[in-house]
């Protein structure tokens, strides 16, 4: 389809041009990024804990509760909020597009799961609090990728 601007028209704007159709889908994208630089950045400090770790246990795994135990889990959580935020952002993105509902609700997840990454760092390792982490963040992006497919042709 042809646009004003001259160029054909897809889901993600003119293509040729730099910018996202609108600011709700910019936003998403954003708050998908930002878990990316944080998975990106606990990757990274993986070995620099190592480094700054006492190899005790000759090459084994240590104990989850010590320093490289915290940054695994951290690697997993950011990692997973990444994955789980990139999947409803295309999603949505190719789907229905992005609403402001949607960009609203992955500013919430990236909030949850920055704030889940902020009680790892900090040592609080309770099974309730990571359940105070999960359940929002999964009903959240359920409710997320659903939106993707809303006004969707029915199956008859």
């Amino acid at each position: 389809m042809d646009s004003p601007q001259g160029g054909v028209t897809g889901a993600g704007g003119v293509v040729g041009h730099n910018y996202f159709p609108d600011g709700g889908t910019e936003a998403a994208f954003v708050a998908t990024f930002v878990l990316f630089i944080t998975w990106l950045l606990s990757l990274f400090a993986t070995p620099i804990v190592h480094l700054n770790t006492s190899d005790t246990d000759h090459g084994r795994e240590r104990e989850a509760s010590g320093p490289l135990g915290r940054i695994s889990y951290l690697t997993r959580v950011a990692r997973d909020g990444f994955l789980l935020l990139f999947a409803t952002t295309v999603a949505n993105f190719s789907g229905h597009g992005i609403s402001s509902a949607v960009e609203i609700l992955s500013w919430i997840v990236m909030g949850l799961v920055l704030l889940w990454e902020l009680t790892i760092v900090g040592g609080v390792a309770h099974w309730w609090v990571e359940l105070l982490f999960v359940i929002p963040v999964v009903i959240i992006e359920a409710i997320s990728f659903g939106l993707a497919f809303r006004n969707a042709p029915s199956q008859r």
